[in-house]
Parts: C-alpha cells; sequence; structure tokens
C-alpha cells in the first residue's frame, strides 16, 4: 500500500495517478471537507489533456491508525509539516520493517 501524506495538489496528483495506474493509494491530509469530498466523490484531476476522475482512498490525520501497513510513504506536505506527520506514520511503516 502508498500512502500519500499530504493530499493538496502534489499530493492528489501524485496520488491519483498512482492509483489510476491501479496502485493501492490511501491520501492523507489534515483537512477534514477535502478528505471527505474524495471518500463520497471522487478525486478530480487537471491535467494538461484536460479534467479526469479517479476513485482514490482517503483519511483524515486522526485516522492514520485505520491504515494497517505502509509499503510505500510519501510526503508531499510543506517542509514546516514534516515533523508532525512523520511520528503518525511511523506504526504502520514499522510494521513493513518487522
Amino acid at each position: 500500500m502508498i500512502a500519500v501524506a499530504g493530499a493538496g495538489a502534489i499530493g492528489s496528483l501524485m496520488g491519483g495517478c498512482l492509483a489510476r495506474a491501479g496502485a493501492d493509494v490511501w491520501l492523507i491530509d489534515p483537512w477534514r471537507e477535502h478528505i471527505e469530498a474524495i471518500q463520497t466523490g471522487s478525486l478530480r484531476l487537471e491535467e494538461p489533456d484536460g479534467m479526469s476522475t479517479v476513485s482514490v482512498k482517503a483519511v483524515h490525520t486522526s485516522e492514520i491508525d485505520r491504515l494497517e501497513k505502509i509499503d510505500i510513504g510519501l510526503l508531499s506536505v510543506k517542509s514546516q509539516d514534516t515533523i508532525a506527520i512523520s511520528p503518525l506514520l511511523d506504526p504502520s511503516l514499522r510494521k513493513t520493517v518487522l
């Protein structure tokens, strides 16, 4: 499973493209309304060839414990948020290493 921490423009594009390619992707973000919109609908991607939608799983940062095991973690948060998000991902990442 691939976790993309930070579902802003860059994280959503990365996660959306990976999901569209068939990867098991979860977007993680603290903006609850954005996560709920992805959960109840789909993610809209604006790309050079036009708009598209993709279904992708999403979770609020307060619910990261729902993620059983993260194989690959991508950080797409602002640099000042890296210290805050890293410990939240740690338990799921450690399950991969063991």
